[in-house]
């Protein structure tokens, strides 16, 4: 009975510690950043979507930055290589808010496509913000570390991975307009892409398109694209 007591303490303690190492595998990347003030740091971040926060370690101390002091981030895990930038998103009623988005596509003439990852299934672009209040000061100020193993509700490589997370796809222009892919996928996009919506149909019908693929939708942005040169 002892030993079956002895054996079972040690599984909890070595499955606890795999769980812990897995849980910061995934929730702490190589990270370099560029901030809204100008500066640039290197170091290991950890993006908690909940919070809309970014921690990053540099050394042996943590520092806290909102999202809309972070104009570009690259975190890089093994293979895993994501790109997120601080963009302005306007809601229907001209508010503009600062979001920071992975970019999936980025188009510097017409549509981009991005993913907006949260935790709060917030709808993007609703809250008013000034250039001003964005513009905050991001001086490194020593926080408390938050144990990773904690924060079930950071960013994460992989898809499935247990945490109460939203992951939005929009589609935007270099304006702020967007549309969402979540629900009514064909729709939003041909709303979007309303001047040009006749052969985008066309194009849609005879190609093997899946709205609910990235590269699918990444093809459309980009006929698109070729369509307008035509114009």
């Amino acid at each position: 009975m002892k030993k079956a007591a002895s054996f079972l303490l040690l599984f909890t303690i070595i499955f606890a510690s795999s769980a812990n190492a897995q849980t910061r595998q995934n929730t702490w990347f190589e990270a370099h950043l560029k901030l809204m003030d100008g500066s640039s740091l290197k170091g290991e971040a950890n993006y908690n979507i909940r919070n809309h926060v970014v921690q990053v370690k540099v050394a042996d101390q943590v520092y806290t930055y909102s999202e809309s002091q972070v104009k570009e981030m690259r975190l890089t895990s093994g293979e895993n290589h994501h790109h997120f930038m601080l963009v302005a998103l306007r809601n229907e009623v001209g508010y503009v808010g600062l979001n920071l988005v992975e970019m999936i596509y980025q188009s510097d003439k017409h549509f981009s496509l991005v993913r907006r990852h949260d935790a709060n299934s917030v709808v993007v672009g609703t809250a008013p913000m000034s250039v001003g209040e964005a513009m905050v000061t991001s001086t490194f100020e020593p926080t408390q570390e938050v144990p990773a193993n904690l924060n079930k509700d950071s960013f994460r490589s992989e898809r499935n991975a247990l945490s109460r997370r939203e992951v939005d796809r929009l589609v935007i222009n270099y304006e702020g307009t967007w549309k969402s892919l979540r629900r009514k996928s064909r729709k939003n996009l041909f709303e979007l892409l309303e001047d040009e919506k006749k052969d985008i149909k066309s194009f849609i019908m005879k190609n093997p398109i899946n709205l609910n693929n990235d590269e699918d939708v990444v093809k459309v942005l980009k006929e698109y694209e070729r369509l307008k040169t035509l114009d």
